[in-house]
């Protein structure tokens, strides 16, 4: 079962994959599901960057799990362990959110972006949200 699993994957890198099916979700007007959510965060956390952008060391890609992790979880000092001291050095955190509404349940059907910019001497937190629908 696991090699016909495999076998299924069209790309792979580290350990995220997608599968045929997965791929034809990037025609226009369909929707991203977590497999093509994920692949694309482990590529864009792990990728060398493109020639002409700096270094990504001052960014933190919170992937696709652990952002669903931090809706779940109520110990404020478990989601400290979880990041720090990683999130607390960045200047820059990317976070994919999830419009699962219910806590208990897997899925959801829309996902945006969080970023968490770190700003001047201060290192001031900005926040922006970006949502392709406008619903944010």
């Amino acid at each position: 079962l696991q090699a016909l699993a495999m076998a299924a994957a069209l790309v792979s890198w580290k350990t995220a994959r997608v599968t045929r099916e997965d791929v034809q979700l990037l025609e226009p007007g369909a929707w991203l599901n977590d497999a093509v959510m994920g692949f694309w965060w482990e590529y864009l956390s792990s990728a060398a960057p493109p020639e002409g952008f700096a270094d990504k060391s001052e960014a933190l890609f919170i992937d696709p799990g652990a952002a669903a992790l931090i809706l779940v979880e109520e110990d404020p000092e478990d989601l400290q362990d979880l990041f720090d001291p990683e999130l607390s050095t960045k200047s820059l955190v990317l976070v994919p959110v999830n419009d699962r509404c219910d806590r208990a349940a897997s899925g959801g059907s829309h996902w945006s972006l969080l970023v968490l910019r770190r700003r001047g001497a201060e290192r001031e937190v900005q926040a922006c949200y970006y949502d392709s629908m406008g619903t944010g």
